[in-house]
């Protein structure tokens, strides 16, 4: 059993000391971490509103805000926000989400509910920062129906994941590896990762993608510039983290992300 003792009239100035944090997955390098079915992320726990906003875990971190026009809605149910064939919805994340050319390596994370697809033709946003999925693509997941494969995306390259069966929770995740001299791709499910890695070239010459102000100010749950609005299903939680700056490994901050959350979401 863990003992947490609350100290009064002390201030500490050893920056060395560890930050007791409100989720176990923020780290130093964590950009942003929102789990809606906690209600320090999201007191209503009922369907969002244009404008409403969601906490962000890191301490000082800048909220997500729901973007809704046209007469889009979502919906909320067993603590995920729900999303289905409308245009103009989608959840705005921080900037501080947007990586910067000499980054080293990151992780992002979305655990979502699959749902039966409406759109059979279309590459629909799950999320991410992307204009276009190619040179203008820092991270994404998509949802690539004609194929019926998730794509985890990153530096314009992906690993497709098959289609769980309607109803499935899955924790999906993508990160870019400082692996010897050289960045790679690695894709993840539930805890382990999956497939193989992707070469992305040396670590002394990589320049991540930059997407353009103008086509995508900041990462979005549900919208993805040049792609469509048309997936269906539900988000739970969603996080990124820059492990190039703290040299996290990522699998295990995945590997304790999945234990402690995988039971949690219905």
């Amino acid at each position: 059993m863990s003992l947490i003792l609350k100290i009064t009239d002390t201030t500490f100035t050893d920056n060395t000391l560890p930050v007791l944090q409100r989720d176990g997955t923020v780290d130093a390098g964590t950009k942003f971490l929102f789990d809606f079915a906690d209600p320090y992320c999201w007191p209503k726990q009922v369907a969002p509103l244009n404008g409403d906003q969601f906490t962000n875990f890191v301490n000082g971190g800048v909220a997500a805000v729901t973007a809704l026009a046209g007469g889009s809605s979502m919906t909320f149910a067993t603590g995920g926000i729900g999303f289905d064939t409308e245009t103009n919805e989608g959840i705005i994340l921080p900037a501080s989400g947007n990586l910067p050319a000499n980054n080293q390596g990151f992780l992002f994370c979305i655990w979502l509910k699959h749902l039966a697809q409406a759109d059979q033709t279309s590459i629909n946003a799950v999320g991410g920062y992307s204009n276009q999925l190619g040179v203008n693509n820092q991270y994404a997941l998509v949802a690539l129906n004609a194929s019926g494969t998730y794509r985890l995306y990153a530096q314009g390259s992906n690993v497709p994941v098959p289609f769980p069966a309607n109803g499935t929770i899955v924790q999906l995740a993508v990160a870019i590896v400082k692996v010897g001299t050289n960045m790679v791709l690695r894709a993840y499910m539930n805890g382990a990762q999956y497939g193989a890695d992707i070469a992305l070239g040396a670590a002394s010459t990589f320049s991540l993608n930059q997407v353009a102000a103008a086509q995508m100010p900041s990462p979005e749950l549900g919208y993805l510039a040049g792609s469509s609005q048309g997936w269906c299903g539900s988000i739970y939680r969603t996080y990124l983290t820059d492990i190039g700056a703290t040299g996290a490994d990522p699998i295990a901050i995945l590997q304790a992300d999945y234990a402690a959350n995988s039971g949690r979401f219905t």
